[in-house]
């Protein structure tokens, strides 16, 4: 008996039989899915290299007709199996790329096909053998396999994946049977999930590293190809037909159409839920080794309505924080320190000032910031013990058990609340002038701990919660003096302020002596509030409106100043104590340097109070008139 090869089935032989196939063992996959689709429950591989043979049998149905092999539209199988799979008929032909010469056993019939005798003689007639036992299932024999080509260990780890993957049936390579992988089972990855949706089973995780992604598709158990753009993603997902598209002969292409781009979507939206989930968490150290892969994938419009924030706001808390900030400026310059990391140690401290008498006296401590300020010990290096010591020194940074950390109120942030400002912990130390007004004013404040907690908290501008950056401290002082009933220091001290005026080039005395009373006036512009109060204990201050300094008469009762026709130590010494202060509002004046320059001679942009205390070594009491 024999079979006739369709005419047109000899050029295919000739192609495959010459191809380079992407991937070399794919004739592996379509045989264990030849068997799938003969309902096999199981599949036997061996390898016999030092005959050059492979044996490959599976105990699904037997093949009727003989035929169905040679033809490249068909399969041979149910017609369910037709529909549902969509079978191409090639899985017989891609043994054309190991072997030239095959056996085929099924039922009661052999099959033997030399492929180079069809090519070459163009005969189309496959010589059909009636077998003496029957053979329940379908055994392929591989002749003339070059095993230096084809590596058996690599041939085995193939069949070892699709043993994992293919759940229908059991692969038993060389008398071993394969173990099978659950399909949902992570690899046991910090930020990963499981998928077992309708048409997709599997699982994904982010990954540290890798732009350009790991996420390998699986198709009836084999793998079909890696999934572009999806960077730092790694995963295996097992689909069928109705999930995607794959590129006919090898189906080791996806096709982009419509499912494509809703099984991307899908993807997306997993690996989404993995990054806002770790986001929640706050696991800062793995928050931080994972910064690239997170920030990809997190949704930032989802965080706004989940992301609670802890907020420093009573006045134990922002003590707290001015320790952190002292922390931090010891550690400048070194590496990163973590909020946790500075947390650990102030706990630390304040744990060394308890009398240690049971554990239950540590279990029900509280700590109390207010009561107490425990220093904070940073980052401490440990140099080698000796010169001559191979033991290298090492630099002990502290590290934040998860159990350790104070457990804080957190809250989401909601509209028409409050002002708040927020920061990032890197940026205490750079915007503490800004922190310090927070806490004078007890305004409420966030640390972000982590980049992602800083991007969300940077989108609600619309809610009232600004960068600490905004806050803007506007002071103004203005003075009012009173006349007062003249003494004899004051009047001396008015004599010595006229020579200091007349020093720096002016006509007449740039100084008013009286009572002086200061109010200061504060505006925070991004809160539209303004605070006034009044100043004690300042000496002068500039009146813009009078073009005058104001000075407080007060000043001048206890510097021993009498009336006399020259400079007494006593002068000197009032004049060294006040001259910075006086000087740093004279500056005030408009078109002060100028009028410096022209009273010398020449132009001046140095020391004003150094040019003041040669003058005054020089100098001799003018002939004045007191007068207020």
């Amino acid at each position: 008996m024999s079979v006739n090869l369709q005419v047109n089935v000899i050029g295919q032989l000739m192609l495959f039989k010459n191809s380079t196939f992407k991937d070399a063992y794919v004739f592996l996959d379509e045989l264990i899915q030849n068997a799938q689709r003969a309902n096999a429950k199981n599949v036997y591989v061996r390898f016999e290299a030092e005959n050059n043979l492979m044996k490959i049998e599976n105990d699904g149905d037997t093949l009727k007709d003989p035929q169905v092999l040679f033809r490249v539209a068909e399969s041979g199988w149910e017609d369910k199996v037709m529909k549902s799979e969509n079978p191409f008929g090639m899985g017989f032909f891609s043994i054309l790329t190991v072997s030239d010469y095959i056996e085929v056993y099924s039922g009661s019939q052999k099959v033997i096909f030399d492929v180079n005798h069809v090519i070459e003689t163009k005969d189309t007639s496959i010589q059909v053998e009636e077998s003496e036992t029957a053979y329940e299932g379908f055994k392929l024999v591989l002749h003339n396999i070059d095993y230096e080509r084809f590596s058996p260990w690599q041939m085995r780890e193939r069949l070892k994946r699709l043993g994992q993957f293919v759940h229908e049936l059991d692969i038993h390579v060389d008398g071993e049977k394969q173990e099978k992988k659950e399909l949902t089972k992570t690899d046991g990855s910090i930020y990963a999930t499981s998928i077992e949706d309708d048409d997709i089973k599997g699982w994904i995780a982010l990954q540290e590293y890798g732009f350009f992604g790991s996420l390998k598709v699986f198709y009836k158990g084999r793998e079909v190809t890696k999934l572009d753009g999806f960077p730092y993603l790694t995963g295996d997902l097992h689909i069928s037909d109705k999930t995607l598209t794959l590129r006919q002969p090898d189906r080791r292409d996806i096709i982009e159409d419509e499912k494509y781009d809703k099984f991307k979507e899908i993807v997306h939206t997993y690996a989404s839920i993995i990054a806002e989930e770790a986001i929640l968490k706050k696991d800062h150290k793995n928050l931080q080794t994972f910064k690239d892969a997170i920030s990809y994938y997190a949704d930032k419009e989802q965080l706004r309505q989940k992301m609670e924030f802890v907020v420093y706001e009573s006045k134990d808390s922002r003590n707290y924080l001015k320790k952190i900030t002292q922390t931090l400026k010891k550690t400048k310059g070194q590496e990163s320190t973590t909020l946790q990391e500075c947390e650990l140690f102030l706990r630390k401290e304040e744990e060394a000032l308890l009398p240690m008498e049971s554990e239950e006296d540590v279990s029900t401590f509280s700590l109390s910031i207010e009561e107490k300020s425990p220093k904070a010990r940073g980052v401490v290096e440990h140099a080698s013990r000796s010169s001559s010591s191979h033991e290298e020194g090492y630099t002990e940074r502290p590290k934040i058990p998860e159990d350790r950390l104070d457990e804080r109120e957190a809250f989401k942030l909601i509209d028409n609340q409050a002002p708040t400002f927020w920061m990032n912990f890197e940026q205490i130390v750079e915007y503490e002038k800004e922190f310090l007004i927070a806490d004078h004013y007890s305004l409420r404040l966030i640390i972000a701990e982590n980049p992602y907690e800083e991007k969300i908290l940077g989108t609600f501008e619309d809610m009232s919660v600004l960068h600490i950056s905004t806050l803007k401290e506007t002071i103004t002082l203005e003075g009012e003096l009173k006349k007062v009933s003249l003494t004899d220091p004051d009047k001396r001290a008015i004599q010595l302020l006229d020579m200091v005026s007349r020093m720096f080039g002016f006509k007449e005395n740039v100084f008013r002596v009286g009572e002086l009373t200061v109010f200061k006036s504060v505006s925070l512009d991004v809160l539209g509030q303004r605070f006034e109060s009044e100043e004690a204990g300042i000496v002068a201050v500039f009146n813009k409106k009078e073009n005058k300094v104001f000075v407080d008469y007060e000043v001048f009762q206890s510097q021993g100043l009498v009336m006399s026709d020259e400079l007494t130590v006593q002068d000197f010494q009032f004049l060294l104590k006040y001259l910075p202060i006086l000087l740093q509002q004279m500056r005030m004046i408009p078109d002060f340097s100028n009028i410096v320059s022209k009273a010398i001679g020449k132009s001046f942009s140095g020391d004003f109070h150094l040019l003041a205390l040669n003058t005054l070594a020089e100098a001799s009491l003018p002939n004045v008139k007191t007068s207020c």
